[in-house]
């Protein structure tokens, strides 16, 4: 309440980047060497400021972990980008993402976003 009078805003909840080691007791797996989190963390970085240029959180997963010679390694993606789709569906939370994953069989098209905010589709193979 402000003056008195009531204010009705909308909110969006956001995930606190927390910049040590992960401790957990049940870790989720790194499908195709990849580990995901939610793209509100992006807006505590310093990298969100000089990539994004602006306040609203991309849609999306960010890469959390790259797992050392797994198909993301060897396909060069790297933490911090941000992934937009699994087989052309759309993703917006990490929960999405590990599912679409998981039904992937052995390979997978992944869409991410380049340093220009393009999309980009990579296609990553098991063996």
């Amino acid at each position: 309440m402000r003056g008195g009078v009531r204010h009705h805003v909308r909110v969006t909840l956001a995930k606190f980047d927390v910049h040590k080691q992960v401790i957990a007791s049940k870790q989720l797996p790194a499908l195709f060497g990849l580990r995901v989190d939610y793209t509100s963390i992006l807006s505590q970085r310093q990298v969100f400021f000089r990539r994004w240029r602006q306040w609203s959180i991309p849609k999306g997963v960010i890469v959390r972990e790259v797992v050392p010679d797994s198909p993301a390694d060897r396909a060069r993606l790297q933490p911090d980008k941000v992934i937009t789709a699994v087989n052309g569906k759309a993703v917006t939370n990490p929960a999405e993402f590990y599912e679409k994953m998981a039904k992937a069989g052995d390979s997978v098209e992944l869409t991410y976003l380049n340093s220009e905010e393009r999309p980009v589709r990579l296609t990553l193979h098991k063996k």
